[in-house]
């Protein structure tokens, strides 16, 4: 089974070392952190650690914290779980767990308390319940974006993304 920070050390594997690419709509890039981002957790964290000096134990403590501790996914039980809503909000942003559950108002990414609901729900449900929502979810996404623009350079990487979580979440429900 997958600890909280085997999940974190998954993602930021897949990401890769850091890339600014022309395309992409997040700008530059460090093991999949961008740096609006970083700067957000940052200085919620009251560390002010510039986005050019930050390694991958920055970012993975840096996400950790955020994603896991200050969103509250470590209340949802199972591995695959925090899997699925991880890479979601990683890949997509906070935003998207909000989408995903079908909240009227989004929380600030500063207020956790507005997460609580959403995270209460995700914990009731059974992993593999967990795992099919947020993977319908983020399918309908990724093939509406490729309903846009199906020549999208990142969209089919988006979707080949979710079949090797989804692979990864299978194998945890059934260890």
């Amino acid at each position: 089974m997958m600890t909280d920070e085997d999940i974190v050390d998954f993602v930021l594997n897949y990401e890769g070392p850091p890339h600014l690419d022309p395309g992409d709509p997040g700008g530059e890039t460090k093991w999949g952190m961008t740096k609006p981002t970083w700067d957000a957790i940052s200085s919620m964290r009251g560390e002010g650690l510039p986005f050019a000096e930050i390694s991958r134990s920055d970012i993975a403590v840096g996400v950790f914290w955020y994603y896991f501790l200050h969103l509250g996914i470590t209340k949802v039980q199972s591995s695959a779980g925090k899997l699925a809503l991880f890479d979601m909000c990683y890949l997509q942003g906070a935003h998207a767990m909000c989408e995903c559950f079908i909240m009227d108002k989004f929380p600030s990414k500063s207020d956790p308390a507005g997460y609580a609901g959403i995270l209460h729900e995700a914990a009731l449900m059974t992993p593999r319940s967990l795992v099919i929502h947020v993977s319908q979810y983020r399918l309908s996404e990724f093939y509406h974006d490729l309903d846009l623009n199906p020549f999208h350079p990142f969209a089919w990487g988006w979707v080949n993304r979710l079949h090797l979580i989804v692979q990864r979440c299978q194998a945890e429900l059934a260890a």
